[in-house]
């Protein structure tokens, strides 16, 4: 897998901060290029993206779990207006099945081509999508 040289900016949205370590793994294996923010809730996660939307620091790639700290879940940010506006590519990790979440994803599949990983995460599987994602 070739790394990446152009600078990407990610955000994670995650409540969950021991996977912290995981994704600096993951992206370090990528690009050393890459500047990624951290937030563990929708309401955070909501004020990042709209900060940054339409901006040449708008986020490339954005990784949420479904089940967050606050009001939101992972779907309701990914499905809200500031994610479906931005050009940022979508990733949903989760426990819950795939299967069990298809209808609730198809629009945001639609709309901006969101992958899901499930969790527990696997790096090689984590490296694959997010490498294709920051290249597309």
């Amino acid at each position: 897998m070739a790394k990446i040289n152009k600078k990407n900016k990610v955000l994670i949205i995650e409540d969950d901060l021991s996977l912290r370590p995981f994704w600096i793994r993951i992206f370090n294996n990528i690009s050393e290029k890459t500047d990624f923010e951290w937030a563990i809730s929708g309401e955070e996660a909501l004020e990042k993206i709209k900060a940054t939307n339409f901006s040449e620091n708008s986020f490339k790639l954005i990784i949420c779990d479904l089940f967050l700290a606050g009001s939101q879940t992972g779907i309701e940010i990914l499905n809200s207006q500031s994610v479906l506006n931005s050009k940022a590519k979508t990733i949903l990790v989760s426990a819950v099945n795939y299967k069990d979440l298809k209808s609730q994803l198809n629009k945001i599949t639609t709309q901006n081509g969101m992958r899901f990983i499930p969790k527990p995460l696997k790096s090689e599987v984590c490296k694959k999508i997010v490498n294709h994602l920051l290249t597309a």
